[in-house]
């Protein structure tokens, strides 16, 4: 029974059980049409890069395609053909983190193919597949450090999380109390 108690006691509060929560978070920005630039970081919870990290890239059939090595802070970055791909960081001790990356969509493929809704004169002479690409460079680059950001603080261990956590502890070590409580009177 003291064994059973100790092995609970050292699993609740054991860092390592949160320490080791492994994460991988990417973005992509489109180079020209064939390629795209992935930019991420591997990281413990709490923001810890893991450094040196042999990271997959799988296809979209699951066949791996590529492979890159975190920095020394966790940071990744390669020029894939422009595609959907799957990264995949494994630290070879059981902890794996997966992330998706979506085929960008391609520049003006969303402009209306019929003539009657566009103007009959474009008076600025403005190339709208250009204008298309900066706009979403421009939104790429507002988008990006948002995301990393709600990534973090999904990351962060939340006031609410710690109390929920000690009520959960009182609840056990309370159990424990009232299962030696009954055996010892019964």
């Amino acid at each position: 029974m003291r064994a059973l108690a100790v092995f609970i006691y050292i699993s609740i509060f054991s860092l390592d059980s949160q320490a080791h929560l492994l994460k991988v978070f990417a973005y992509t920005q489109v180079i020209d049409k064939q390629n795209i630039s992935i930019q991420g970081k591997v990281y413990f919870a709490g923001g810890a890069g893991v450094a040196n990290l042999s990271i997959d890239i799988l296809d979209k059939t699951g066949a791996n395609y590529s492979k890159v090595h975190s920095n020394a802070e966790g940071q990744f970055k390669l020029i894939l053909a422009n595609s959907e791909y799957q990264i995949i960081a494994n630290t070879l001790d059981g902890h794996i983190a997966k992330w998706q990356i979506k085929k960008p969509r391609q520049l003006g493929s969303t402009a209306p193919k019929s003539s009657a809704t566009l103007p009959a004169k474009n008076p600025l002479n403005l190339d709208t597949a250009l204008l298309e690409s900066v706009i979403a460079d421009q939104l790429q680059q507002q988008i990006q450090p948002l995301a990393e950001q709600i990534n973090a603080l999904q990351d962060k261990v939340r006031y609410q999380d710690a109390i929920g956590a000690i009520g959960y502890i009182f609840g056990v070590f309370g159990l424990l109390i009232w299962w030696r409580q009954k055996k010892s009177n019964g």
